[in-house]
């Protein structure tokens, strides 16, 4: 739980390679490729607006493994936009069934 919201959350996550490089330079620490958790849990963790659960996780299903992974790594962008222009956050099933992670919210001003 912990280790979900510093990566995904907090958006610690390193995801370039010189991120990651970075990381392997650390003495004792060991990267490990896996596969990612693309679980209903991580997502609904992630995007930590807790409202319409059932109608979401019905949503994350008809989701393609590639577009779980981009919705996930998304959500720390939207929720930067969402701070910038004091708008309220879309309910999480709005999110996934509009594919919110399409949109370009980095550029947006």
């Amino acid at each position: 739980q912990k280790q979900i919201q510093w990566l995904f959350v907090k958006g610690f996550f390193p995801y370039t390679e010189k991120q990651i490089k970075g990381w392997v330079s650390i003495k004792n620490f060991k990267i490990e490729v896996g596969k990612p958790d693309l679980s209903f849990d991580t997502f609904w963790e992630a995007y930590n607006h807790k409202v319409k659960k059932a109608m979401s996780e019905k949503s994350w299903k008809r989701l393609s493994q590639k577009d779980q992974m981009q919705a996930i790594e998304h959500i720390v962008v939207y929720d930067k936009y969402l701070h910038r222009k004091h708008i309220a956050k879309a309910a999480p099933s709005t999110y996934l069934n509009q594919r919110y992670w399409e949109d370009n919210h980095g550029s947006i001003h």
